[in-house]
């Protein structure tokens, strides 16, 4: 049997799959295809990974401890929810650029300067949040 490996919009089955260690298995002789996420989400490798060090290397309750495990395992989990914080900061900071960019189109000519200012950021759909990127000509 074939598993198609890319769709229309150029989503790589192929290699989402190989990030789940899981969806290597077979069940009924067909590639396993996991869609329930109700109660169980599958990991991909790099979460397993992840999880494995931590059990292995430092496994130990976080800001409760004095001694050197509980210690890595506060300033590791501090560094993940750094990391976080940057991830929701980038987020929101793409969607006021969107929303600043939807205003302009709107209101063309009073915003002009603003609309050429907006950085390029990705969007759903594969267009830019950038006034000439996504086509848009105020004069």
């Amino acid at each position: 049997m074939t598993v198609p490996t890319s769709t229309a919009d150029g989503l790589d089955a192929a290699a989402i799959r190989a990030d789940f260690p899981v969806l290597a298995e077979q069940v009924h002789e067909r590639p396993l295809v996991y869609l329930d996420n109700a109660a169980t989400s599958q990991k991909p490798r790099a979460v397993i990974d992840v999880l494995q060090t931590y059990y292995e290397t430092y496994n130990a309750n976080i800001h409760r401890g004095l001694h050197a495990l509980s210690e890595r395992a506060t300033a590791e989990y501090e560094d993940a929810r750094a990391i976080q914080y940057q991830l929701d900061e980038l987020k929101a900071a793409v969607a006021i650029a969107s929303e600043n960019f939807k205003h302009c189109a709107a209101h063309a000519h009073a915003c002009e300067g603003i609309a050429r200012a907006l950085p390029v950021v990705p969007t759903v759909g594969g267009t830019t949040g950038n006034s000439q990127a996504a086509g848009w000509n105020p004069a």
